[in-house]
């Protein structure tokens, strides 16, 4: 993942990341912690996981709404 505010992850970095998650061998906190992410987007990922979607969803940014004013 890119260093910074906006950072953005692929859809096998996130399942990989979330499948850390289901091996048992640390918390959530501590694989949030070792990557880098908030604990809360890391949940985000997981639920998104367990409900059955195709995994973790990258957002769609639609740009300034306002840039054409």
């Amino acid at each position: 993942p890119k260093v910074g505010k906006n950072r953005s992850w692929t859809q096998e970095e996130k399942l990989c990341i979330v499948a850390k998650c289901f091996d048992g061998n640390s918390s959530t906190a501590q694989i949030a912690i070792q990557e880098r992410i908030s604990n809360g987007m890391l949940w985000n990922w997981i639920k998104n996981v367990e409900q059955g979607s195709e995994g973790p969803k990258n957002k769609v940014k639609t740009g300034n709404p306002l840039a054409g004013y």
